[in-house]
């Protein structure tokens, strides 16, 4: 079945078409929802918005359905939960590229916590929804589909809020996007959002090959010397090489596994693994083997980050 040439779709589904089109050129979501063949050389959104196929990212055909899965289940996830708290100062993406799983992981802790926040998904990341924010959380997934979902205009919206002091938490994926080179299975891939001056380099050796995930002992504080473990999920995230960065936590072989670095006015929090998982998210964490872990480091963290 070919698909025309302009395709009118609700937003979500347009944006998928986009991603699609983009990864393999072949693939297409339908307004029903179905997935369908063909190829896309634009995509008009439903407030009239037209979008060519800029083939400027680089995707993994892999990951187009996980992709398109997370973010219908994201935006479900949204509905149900329902409106965010008023005048909230706090974000996260939702949008493409998040990882269901981590994404809802962050907002529920974010929630038990009291902050109640705004959830983002593409095109929503822009200077007049980000003004005001104090802090912008993005989640695990994949941050060259991130960069898709941003799109040119939304990655200069979110280095602009960072570096006019906003406050910035980024989670394996979320920790690879802002960084000015990202290092991937030995290849180096300029970033655009460039916030960090450094390389953001994975997946780590010695941890579970991509796409396999385990749960790691982290070494707290600068030195590693604290003998007190941190415990998380680690799925493909990075080492990071930061010139002026804190290290707030490493892998055991050294290199550092969460750093907070400055840009600007503003401050980023950056974490190769997975510290928003509780014990108490269930069926959640089947895709990590169910591990036992809990959320108290992620806590800590996003507490600091708002200081």
């Amino acid at each position: 079945m070919g698909m025309p040439t302009g395709l009118r779709l609700p937003f979500f589904a347009a944006a998928l078409a986009l991603l699609a089109a983009l990864a393999a050129g072949d693939i297409a979501v339908s307004p029903d929802g179905k997935v369908v063949r063909g190829r896309i050389a634009r995509v008009v959104f439903a407030d009239g918005r037209t979008v060519a196929n800029p083939a400027a990212v680089h995707l993994d055909h892999d990951r187009v359905l996980l992709d398109l899965r997370s973010l219908v289940a994201n935006y479900r996830f949204t509905h149900a939960r329902g409106p965010a708290k008023k005048n909230a100062r706090v974000a996260v993406y939702m949008g493409t590229g998040a990882f269901a799983p981590s994404a809802q992981a962050v907002v529920k802790r974010l929630d038990e916590a009291g902050h109640r926040p705004r959830l983002l998904f593409d095109g929503d990341v822009d200077a007049a929804t980000l003004k005001g924010l104090r802090a912008i959380v993005f989640p695990g997934g994949w941050a060259p589909s991130m960069l898709v979902g941003l799109r040119e205009d939304g990655q200069k919206a979110l280095a602009a809020y960072v570096r006019g002091g906003g406050r910035y938490l980024g989670i394996c994926a979320g920790g690879y996007l802002p960084c000015k080179n990202v290092r991937w299975e030995g290849r180096d891939h300029p970033y655009p959002v460039a916030l960090v001056d450094g390389v953001a380099d994975g997946p780590v050796p010695g941890l579970a090959p991509w796409p396999k995930s385990e749960v790691v002992a982290l070494r707290p504080g600068k030195t590693g010397r604290n003998n007190k473990k941190l415990r998380a999920i680690y799925a493909g995230g990075a080492a990071f090489s930061v010139n002026g960065a804190r290290v707030l936590a490493r892998y055991e072989a050294g290199s550092a596994a969460a750093i907070e670095v400055n840009a600007g006015k503003g401050r980023l929090v950056l974490i190769g693994v997975h510290p928003e998982f509780d014990a108490t998210d269930g069926d959640i964490l089947t895709w990590a083997g169910g591990p036992k872990v809990n959320a108290d480091w992620f806590r800590e963290l996003f507490k600091n980050l708002l200081r």
